[in-house]
């Protein structure tokens, strides 16, 4: 108990001097950024319970992954048969929801001859999760999924990927 203690001490203290400091600067700077980090953290050590078991796993692709087989050498835009392979495992092993952070602005059925089938198993994926908020996929400001992945997802398979971020380029909404 007074570790949690002394650490929340220690927050507080860094708290109360982070805000100090920041009502004397103007308006929307990094100093305002971190204390609103450290009073977000304050209350987390203060109040918060933390869950025995993490309720959201976050997947990342990263360049290595896209670059190793069985990926390399595909174009990310005929990749819809392997984000519909992993949002069915993921959702067949228990998983409540999966977001895809990312626009899938290409229908390969508008790209070449011979392909108006290969978006099908992420068609019929969307068809059955995205308008239960299961399977979601992403928008953003001027980027949107093409036609038949927004008909099929609904409005509640499509979410929003662009956050704003605060002036040290943290999110805090």
């Amino acid at each position: 108990m007074m570790p949690r203690l002394a650490r929340a001490l220690c927050w507080a203290a860094a708290t109360a001097a982070v805000l100090a400091a920041a009502t004397l600067l103007p308006q929307r700077t990094a100093l305002q950024a971190l204390q609103i980090d450290l009073a977000a953290g304050l209350r987390a050590h203060l109040f918060a319970r933390l869950p025995e078991a993490s309720a959201v796993a976050v997947v990342g692709v990263d360049a290595r992954s896209l670059e190793a087989p069985p990926l390399a050498g595909r174009p990310r835009a005929l990749l819809s048969p392997v984000w519909a392979e992993f949002a069915a495992l993921a959702l067949r092993h228990g998983a409540r929801a999966v977001a895809l952070d990312f626009v899938l602005a290409f229908d390969a059925a508008e790209m070449a001859e011979g392909f108006e089938r290969h978006d099908d198993a992420l068609l019929r994926a969307l068809l059955q999760h995205g308008r239960a908020g299961r399977l979601v996929i992403g928008r953003g400001r001027s980027a949107v999924p093409a036609r038949r992945f927004r008909a099929a997802a609904g409005a509640r398979g499509v979410g929003v990927i662009e956050v704003p971020l605060g002036p040290d380029g943290a999110v805090r909404r």
